[in-house]
């Protein structure tokens, strides 16, 4: 009989994998992509599955399919903290807060992705802060914090350019220019407007050009098309004709019909400038083929462009028919837009119960229940702003002797149950006003407010021998279970004393119950 370990994959793997699928979703795979990750996950194992949760909801994510992606992401943030694996944990937050921007409540969105950036930074998690400052700032610009959305977006093109460009580099850069472009429109008008407008215009062009030549075509189309409408801006219609007839090549390229009929929109729009009107009339009528099945808006602005092009040439009753059309659409958009309304509120409940998932999860190890590290170190803080010489406040930091052998040999599964079980007679050697804590992998803390060194090793001790003692057969047979623990006390350590330092004192004495032969409790060195 072949055990259940030899058909999961080894870490590398399950990365390389992942990376495929990844690829697969930007370029549009997505029914392929899908089946790849759900059976990935079943061949990985437990501590690796995060990695593989979060390429299934960045499918999600890229399908628009907002409540799989909230419901996805935050079972990968729950496994990533259950196995201490903190760069999925940053990449789960960080999906959360897109799934928010999906529905446009950004500003609960910057919240969530402000969690992911302190996580990362805390981390060193270099490779995914641009993604979390590129989003941030995308949030930022579109509720009108101008200043915050282009710091954030700087910083995520300069740590791109670090990281070796790329399309997230490209894709930055965009985010970018429109933010700058999005505060103009904000604040400025008419001649204004027009020269603010100027000097972007060779960074769009340096953007669209750099983007094609690096393969990243579908950035390089959406950043040419930008440029074309910053060419109208500034009134230069023949370059932006121009321009929009190389972005409608590159669009019909990845068959973007939607995209193609906002093209031809925009044509529609720059040949009646030029007062072209029959040319105007072709663009928009181009743009409604186009828009069979797509967005009603599009098709409004469509029949208005037709509407004025037949009024410019004469034919009031097809000006008239064709302006029938836009209040028909008016009147659909605005039954439109109650439904989505209606929708957007049902969702933002929906997503808002995985929302109240990631803050639980922010404090709470989802394996064992107890406080993570972060609610510890929130803890430590009022703690010790209390703790005086009389009353100290003592730490245990408590460590599994040999689990990785315990995983090795028995599986994750049991490693998993193993750790669920020492939480729980944790909370059994617990007074009340204790605070028992997983600090990450197989560490735990037990903090005891207005309790001296000696009752800490007392404690300690008991605890350690409740371990020791406990029935770990009946679990498995064959497991038994011990730990090492560090104990250190405010009282020996100089006012004010800080929670890094007491933490530090802990374990320099942990280390030495694991050099001296583990299964033994240390309060010097």
């Amino acid at each position: 009989m072949t055990s259940l370990a030899a058909h999961l994959l080894p870490r590398p793997a399950i990365e390389q994998e992942v990376a495929r699928i990844r690829l697969a979703i930007d370029a549009g795979e997505a029914g392929g992509s899908r089946q790849d990750a759900e059976q990935l996950l079943a061949r990985a194992a437990p501590a690796d599955q995060a990695v593989v949760l979060n390429a299934l909801a960045h499918l999600h994510g890229a399908n628009a399919d907002v409540l799989a992606f909230a419901r996805v992401a935050a079972q990968a943030r729950s496994v990533a903290q259950a196995h201490g694996d903190v760069a999925s944990e940053a990449e789960a937050i960080l999906h959360g807060g897109q799934a928010l921007q999906l529905i446009e409540d950004h500003a609960a969105a910057i919240k969530v992705f402000e969690e992911a950036e302190q996580l990362a930074t805390r981390n060193d998690l270099r490779k995914l802060e641009p993604r979390i400052w590129r989003r941030l700032g995308i949030s930022a610009s579109i509720i009108g914090r101008h200043a915050q959305a282009v710091d954030m977006l700087e910083r995520s093109v300069q740590a791109c350019a670090a990281l070796g460009g790329g399309a997230d580099w490209f894709a930055a850069r965009n985010s970018l220019l429109n933010a700058h472009n999005r505060r103009i429109d904000a604040t400025l008008s008419g001649a204004d407007l027009v020269e603010a407008y100027r000097p972007f215009l060779p960074l769009w062009d340096a953007l669209a050009t750099e983007a094609l030549a690096a393969g990243a075509a579908r950035i390089s189309a959406v950043a040419r098309g930008n440029y074309a409408i910053a060419q109208r801006y500034v009134e230069d219609y023949e370059g932006a004709l121009d321009t929009l007839a190389v972005v409608l090549r590159q669009y019909q390229t990845f068959t973007m019909r939607a995209n193609i009929a906002i093209t031809f929109n925009e044509m529609g729009t720059v040949h009646f400038r030029l007062r072209r009107y029959a040319d105007a009339l072709a663009a928009h009528q181009n743009a409604l083929w186009h828009l069979e099945d797509g967005s009603k808006r599009e098709q409004r602005d469509a029949y208005a462009g037709i509407s004025q092009a037949h009024e410019m040439m004469g034919d009031a009753l097809a000006a008239l028919g064709a302006l029938k059309k836009v209040r028909t659409l008016e009147a659909e958009l605005t039954d439109q837009a109650a439904r989505e309304a209606a929708e957007r509120r049902e969702l933002l409940l929906s997503v808002k119960q995985y929302s109240d998932q990631w803050e639980k999860l922010a404090k709470e190890d989802s394996l064992t229940g107890l406080p993570n590290r972060r609610a510890l170190e929130q803890w430590l803080q009022s703690a010790l702003s209390r703790a005086t010489v009389a009353q100290p406040t003592t730490l245990l930091l408590i460590d599994v002797d040999h689990f990785k052998q315990v995983n090795d040999r028995f599986g994750h599964a049991i490693g998993d149950r193993t750790l669920h079980q020492l939480a729980g007679l944790m909370r059994q050697n617990c007074r009340y006003a204790d605070f028992p804590a997983r600090y990450g992998g197989e560490e735990f803390v037990l903090a005891l407010p207005q309790t001296d060194l000696a009752t800490g090793i007392d404690v300690a001790q008991r605890f350690s021998h409740s371990v020791s003692a406990f029935y770990w057969e009946g679990i498995q047979p064959g497991l038994a279970v011990t730990i090492s623990v560090g104990v250190a006390s405010t009282a020996e350590l100089a006012a004010p004393c800080r929670s890094e330092a007491l933490i530090a004192a802990a374990d320099n004495r942990l280390y030495v119950a694991k050099n001296d032969g583990r299964n033994r409790v240390v309060s010097t060195g």
